[in-house]
């Protein structure tokens, strides 16, 4: 054996054990996100009900020091790592509206998580230091969707540039967009193989990952939408706020002069018949 080969042999022994110890810990984390991304849909939903009255969000540690619970500050984890809480919500939503398809509950889901996950923000946190923490909230959440976008923005510029070139690039004249097609590309990428067996963990890691990430996409496109409205609703909602109640005051100063007149024309009528 030559020493190339046995230089290429140590290097390949390296690489593995390299990739391994990278691997292993994207698995940990990512199973561990998934774990709390799950507890932390539970605890929030709980907050709709509880508001702050239980399990209080600031509170003081043992040096009297003031501090804030983290369920509403990891947006990563909420957004990204919310692959258990959504497919236990698909389930749920199947069953309670008898709905067959996966895309719809899919698509129900989608929109039913971001909703509660505001609600329960606002109910815990709205009242902490006259709203000001509730808007630094929502402005961490916003910041990390428009983070979360651009490798998904880079990802639709390339391939927009590769079918745009497609037509100048020599034996690619007869290749044609369709599912076909871009179901065989997807299949060829994950079904990549090294020629390493060890380091397969590493690459089932990642993908795993990309898989998540994938699967949340949606998911933050209409969260992005809700925390604008919320934002939104939080800053400039009092005008419509007063606006209503004006409405509401006006509907019952309405009801009851007519339930008074209605009142009076059978008293009247009661006065009639007895004399």
């Amino acid at each position: 054996m030559r020493g190339a080969d046995i230089d290429a042999i140590i290097f390949g022994g390296y690489m593995t054990i390299f990739l391994t110890i990278i691997g292993v810990p994207i698995f940990i984390f990512t199973v561990i996100s998934l774990c709390i991304g799950t507890a932390n849909f539970i605890l929030i939903f709980s907050d709709i009900f509880t508001g702050n009255n239980f399990f209080r969000y600031q509170y003081k540690n043992k040096m009297k020091e003031l501090q804030y619970r983290n369920r509403y500050n990891i947006p990563a984890i909420n957004y990204i790592f919310s692959f258990f809480t959504l497919t236990a919500l698909m389930g749920i939503i199947g069953r309670l509206f008898d709905i067959d398809s996966v895309l719809i509950a899919y698509s129900i889901s989608i929109c039913v998580y971001p909703v509660i996950l505001n609600i329960g923000m606002y109910r815990k946190t709205s009242k902490i230091e006259q709203g000001v923490y509730f808007r630094d909230l929502l402005k961490n959440h916003k910041k990390f969707l428009q983070l979360s976008f651009l490798p998904l923005a880079f990802l639709i510029t390339i391939i927009g540039f590769l079918f745009a070139s497609m037509d100048k690039i020599e034996g690619l004249t007869g290749w044609i967009m369709s599912i076909e097609n871009l179901s065989k590309i997807i299949e060829s990428i994950y079904g990549m193989r090294s020629a390493d067996v060890d380091s397969h963990f590493f690459q089932h890691s990642l993908k795993l990952l990309l898989i998540i990430y994938i699967f949340s996409v949606p998911l933050q496109v209409v969260a992005y939408f809700c925390n604008q409205v919320s934002e939104y609703i939080f800053e400039c909602g009092k005008g419509y706020k007063t606006y209503f109640i004006q409405i509401w005051n006006g509907f019952k100063c309405v009801f009851k002069q007519a339930w008074g007149k209605k009142n009076k024309q059978g008293d009247g009528a009661k006065n009639n018949g007895e004399f």
